[in-house]
């Protein structure tokens, strides 16, 4: 089964993030055969491994085939552009020009990457869009003015929080986020720092 971890990890890298899950069921893998569980237990863990080891080849086989999308933002229009990458190659096509309602900035994604996070200099406000999988196409969730232009934009691991730093405003400010990656309705903290807070 370690083997068998390792060789799923090395074909799907490229595909999916496997690299925690494996060193997770090799590292469980080592600990258990090292005679810390009893023969019975140790059974009944082989066949649990070999249940996750199928599910996730599977689940790598339809990442593999799902689509995959690249967005940029010009600074002087109201748009983003969007790009289909492809998984073999590494090549963007398909450029599709997506209108926003102001001039975007910054950018980042939820961890799951079905919610696209834009923030709006000029406009001083961040954005939240639903990002359709199949199309790449974007529908808006929603925004918040914060006050300050956002300089640049990240969630935390389990996308509860949207964090901004504020090049010009010398600050971090913090937006909780909706289970489904939708904003809440304003700012929930706002600190001072020092000048030219570019990344938090």
């Amino acid at each position: 089964l370690y083997s068998m971890a390792l060789r799923l990890r090395s074909r799907w890298a490229s595909k999916i993030n496997m690299r925690a899950m494996t060193r997770h069921l090799a590292s469980d893998f080592k600990r258990n055969v090292e005679g810390r569980i009893e023969p019975v237990a140790g059974l009944r863990y082989l066949r649990a491994m070999l249940i996750r080891l199928v599910l996730v080849f599977f689940c790598a086989v339809s990442v593999h085939g799902a689509h995959r999308w690249v967005y940029t933002t010009p600074s002087q229009n109201a748009e983003v552009i969007r790009f289909r990458f492809d998984n073999e190659t590494g090549r963007l096509s398909d450029k599709t020009s997506v209108k926003l309602w102001a001039k975007p900035a910054v950018m980042t994604t939820s961890p799951d990457q079905r919610v696209l996070y834009i923030g709006f200099r000029e406009a001083t406000s961040v954005g939240a869009y639903a990002i359709d999988a199949r199309t790449g196409g974007l529908r808006p969730m929603g925004r918040v003015a914060v006050g300050y232009s956002p300089s640049y934009l990240s969630t935390d691991r389990q996308g509860k929080v949207l964090f901004l730093a504020s090049h010009s405003g010398g600050r971090v400010q913090t937006i909780r986020l909706q289970d489904n990656g939708a904003l809440t309705g304003s700012v929930a903290q706002d600190l001072e720092t020092a000048e030219r807070a570019h990344a938090v």
